[in-house]
């Protein structure tokens, strides 16, 4: 079973798009957050173990643990450009 049929490819690339430019702002306001790559990593584990047949705990479970990743991801970026000195 292909995990994209759980979920949308156009929620998983949007999810990939926001947490590029979530490592980008953590890198250009000079401290390397880990918190970029945990986020990738859970979503990652998470879509790898739903992929298997009846992986998924709850229909919409996988779209939900994205979307929620994707706004976290925005968020924790957001916050790191605007608490932070940025330094180009």
């Amino acid at each position: 079973m292909s995990v994209f049929e759980l979920v949308s490819p156009a929620l998983v690339w949007t999810f990939v798009v926001v947490s590029i430019l979530a490592a980008l702002v953590h890198h250009i306001s000079g401290k390397h957050q880990k918190i970029t790559p945990t986020i990738v990593v859970a979503v990652a584990l998470s879509l790898w173990s739903g992929s298997e047949p009846y992986g998924e705990p709850v229909p919409g479970a996988l779209t939900f643990v994205v979307t929620v990743s994707t706004v976290l991801q925005a968020l924790a970026a957001g916050v790191a450009y605007w608490v932070r000195d940025v330094k180009v």
